[in-house]
């Protein structure tokens, strides 16, 4: 994609470089889930438009273009609407402007076919939004319609992109240093659109970047308001390698010292933004990070014969994976199985995984000791819970009432 703006393999080799060494990325990345595959889809999607954008219109790439989007809409809804939004404004605006990127029947044609293969999507957000009674257009996020959200939405993008979201203000040395970096990256900005040093393939990447992360702003307040501005990135993940390219074009554009400057800054925020990925610090969301620390203590702890609960969060799927390093001593049921098991007389030992908090009546956030069916107690207990203590008090009196703490937990349970 670098190569495709700018020509310039060392741009290229530096934005990859940069991305290998984030902890945001490794951290989103690495889930078992949707978000990388949906961003790889429409970065696809966004290559094929902009070639077309820089190299004239092709009918090979305006098909790619639809058929990645397609794509796009049967991975993820917001990507697919912020695709569909950013480059119909950006070929109106072009229409408008009489650059031609493509004739109105050729454009209008493949929207209609892109339209047409969304349809069964459609139907699903639908039901989704207004058969699933979740919230939908009406629930307010954490601050409210505030002028305050909506500023906390946006700048996320930026935070989370750059300090990989276990970098927190109150580690001043490197927030700073993280801070002084953007305060340069932006200052070149402003330069080189004041002296109008910007290239087509460098407006048209601050376009996609931008009007990226103002939609999924836009969009998640009002279709999808339940989330609060700490997961609003991961559902614009397309917006972080435009944002890595946008860095490494800015840094690169300086010359000796100060080129040298903000790449050692930004490294060094990356490195310790690694660093505390891997020790499991300062996570400002804690669900996003669980280890094995639960699976060693079961290891440890249990004996042959005792059970294990087939659960939402002990899967047969990783059962099955880990069984021959950790639970080799176990017997598995299904946790509509275990009260089957109660009245023996022999004491019972089932081992018991369960996700949730510590309790939050306002967003009834599920306890994770709730999960726990009746008859059984609990005779020993592992809680793993990764939330930063200084950002659990800051949220407390952000939101006015008591915030939580999100717990992996991992109980032994008994009938005796």
């Amino acid at each position: 994609f670098a190569l495709l703006l700018f020509k310039d393999k060392t741009l290229a080799k530096w934005a990859m470089f940069l991305t290998s060494i984030s902890s945001y990325f490794i951290l989103i990345s690495q889930m078992a889930r949707y978000h990388s595959l949906s961003a790889l889809l429409m970065l696809l999607s966004l290559y094929y438009f902009c070639k077309i954008v820089l190299s004239g219109y092709e009918k090979k790439s305006l098909v790619k273009f639809l058929v990645f989007g397609v794509l796009v809409g049967y991975t993820d809804l917001p990507h697919f609407v912020y695709l569909v939004a950013i480059t119909n404004i950006y070929y109106l605006y072009s229409f408008i402007r009489k650059n031609k990127i493509a004739s109105w029947r050729q454009w209008f044609g493949g929207q209609i076919a892109l339209g047409l293969s969304f349809l069964p999507i459609v139907y699903l957000f639908y039901l989704r939004i207004f058969n699933q009674k979740d919230g939908g257009f009406e629930k307010a996020s954490l601050l409210g319609r505030s002028l305050l959200n909506w500023a906390a939405d946006f700048s996320m993008h930026f935070y989370a992109y750059f300090f990989g979201e276990n970098i927190l203000p109150w580690n001043w040395t490197v927030f700073i240093a993280g801070i002084l970096a953007m305060i340069i990256l932006l200052v070149a900005l402003i330069k080189n659109i004041y002296k109008q040093r910007l290239s087509g393939g460098f407006n048209l990447l601050l376009y996609l970047f931008l009007a990226s992360i103002i939609a999924n702003t836009i969009f998640l307040n009002y279709a999808d308001p339940r989330y609060n501005f700490i997961v609003y990135p991961k559902y614009v993940f397309v917006a972080f390698p435009l944002f890595i390219i946008l860095v490494a074009r800015l840094a690169l554009a300086m010359k000796g010292f100060y080129q040298r400057v903000i790449l050692a800054l930004i490294i060094t925020v990356q490195i310790i933004g690694l660093f505390n990925f891997y020790q499991r610090q300062n996570y400002l969301n804690g669900s996003y990070f669980s280890d094995f620390s639960g699976y060693k203590f079961v290891a440890e702890n249990s004996r042959a014969g005792d059970y294990l609960a087939i659960t939402g969060d002990m899967n047969i799927g990783a059962y099955n994976f880990y069984k021959d390093k950790y639970f080799n001593k176990l017997v598995t049921t299904s946790y509509d199985g275990l009260p089957a098991l109660l009245g023996g007389k022999r004491p019972l030992r089932v081992w018991f995984f369960s996700t949730g908090s510590d309790g939050d009546s306002a967003y009834a956030s599920v306890v994770a000791t709730d999960k726990i069916p009746a008859g059984f107690k609990i005779i020993d207990q592992l809680q793993s819970v990764p939330t930063d203590p200084v950002l659990l008090e800051l949220k407390r009196k952000l939101l006015g009432r008591p915030s939580y703490d999100y717990k992996y937990g991992v109980y032994l349970l008994s009938d005796k």
